[in-house]
């Protein structure tokens, strides 16, 4: 099977250079993952747009944009539970 490239948005990527580096870890770790299949069991398809899914990363959410005919994955948000929809 064809790994996916993993894009991560600007955004985000600033985002996880301020988090402590255990939390950095698993969010790449997860983002690893997403390389290998971009449907992991526990990834949603979010309601009411196109083509988003998010993965919980303890209280943190990836937000992904999937691109099959391309195989990437595109970071679009990482935020804390309670923001990580506000943005969309």
């Amino acid at each position: 099977m064809r790994k996916y490239e993993i894009l991560i948005h600007h955004n985000a990527q600033k985002i996880i250079k301020k988090l402590p580096n255990n939390l950095i870890r698993e969010i790449l770790d997860s983002m690893n993952d997403l390389a290998d299949n971009p449907r992991l069991t526990g990834s949603e398809k979010l309601k009411g747009y196109k083509n988003l899914w998010r993965i919980r990363v303890g209280e943190w959410r990836i937000i992904y944009a999937i691109e099959d005919e391309r195989l990437i994955v595109v970071v679009v948000e990482l935020a804390p539970r309670g923001q990580a929809y506000k943005d969309l």
